[in-house]
């Protein structure tokens, strides 16, 4: 091991030293550099759902980069396109700025966004199918003594199909009614869409009637079964003094015009996946 070591330094002090002669101009010292630095391995190690909504499939890259040269390099960036079965979806660039360090593997993430209808019509061809394939290819960028290393890369995989969950609707039912306040209950339908359980961790609302703030808050774990909607029943206390008259009318009316915007947080295939997404439409009120 201690050879090994007093190898590896003294390796990259010749890397060092050749790459100071490289930046004074001499050619000698950078034809040797490019016989020494070895070009590092590239693996995509994971591709994951991130997010979802009515409008975008939000994914991770993930990217193992093996540096075999016994000096550190930085990750300057990546290139990147993804095809599902068989459909080019997405490409494009991001930067890095990541050291890798000598002689050692390193780990990148980058985000990638796909545009839901897109996605959608593939997931209609895929029929009722829980995975389709996909394949990345591209280059990774390495910043090296010797300048910037371009390094192609591909792989292929499976990919869960992952329908975006949708509220269809809610409901109020009142609870307890007295002259200063009322108990009531918010009923949220949740739609999935999905051939798999979804594993709701968090369900956090703020929710607008006829154009006046009524309630936020959230609700706890939850699982709603496979394509069935599930009913998330929230408890809401609402005080007249603090309302104002335009509640009680509603009350009184039992209906009124809805504004909400939601984050949820779910488990899908064992990955945190966040929705973020806005519903509005109008509401009955039970008593």
């Amino acid at each position: 091991m201690e050879r090994l070591n007093n190898k590896a330094s003294r390796a990259a002090a010749l890397l060092v030293t050749l790459a100071l002669a490289g930046a004074a101009g001499c050619p000698e010292a950078e034809q040797m550099i490019r016989q020494v630095v070895q070009p590092p391995e590239v693996k995509v190690s994971r591709v994951r759902v991130t997010g979802v909504s009515r409008q975008t499939l939000d994914l991770s890259l993930g990217v193992e980069i093996n540096n075999p040269n016994p000096v550190g390099v930085t990750l300057a960036g990546i290139d990147y396109r993804l095809e599902l079965m068989g459909r080019p979806l997405a490409s494009g660039s991001a930067s890095s700025g990541i050291e890798l360090a000598a002689m050692g593997a390193s780990e990148a993430e980058f985000p990638v966004s796909l545009a839901y209808n897109e996605i959608k019509q593939v997931y209609d061809e895929a029929g009722d199918h829980d995975e389709i394939p996909y394949a990345v290819s591209g280059t990774v960028s390495v910043d090296t003594p010797i300048g910037e290393i371009p390094i192609p890369f591909k792989t292929e995989g499976m990919l869960p199909v992952i329908r975006a969950p949708e509220v269809t609707g809610i409901g109020l039912e009142v609870d307890k009614l007295c002259l200063s306040g009322a108990d009531l209950v918010l009923n949220v339908n949740l739609k999935n869409p999905n051939a798999f359980p979804l594993d709701i961790q968090r369900f956090s609302y703020s929710l607008a009637l006829d154009g006046n703030e009524f309630a936020s808050g959230n609700t706890g774990p939850q699982t709603v079964r496979a394509k069935h909607t599930g009913t998330m029943s929230i408890p809401v206390h609402i005080d007249f003094a603090s309302a104002g008259s335009w509640l009680y009318s509603l009350i009184t009316g039992g209906k009124a015009d809805y504004s909400m915007n939601y984050e949820a947080a779910y488990t899908i295939k064992g990955h945190p996946v966040v929705q973020k997404e806005q519903k509005e439409g109008s509401l009955d009120l039970y008593r």
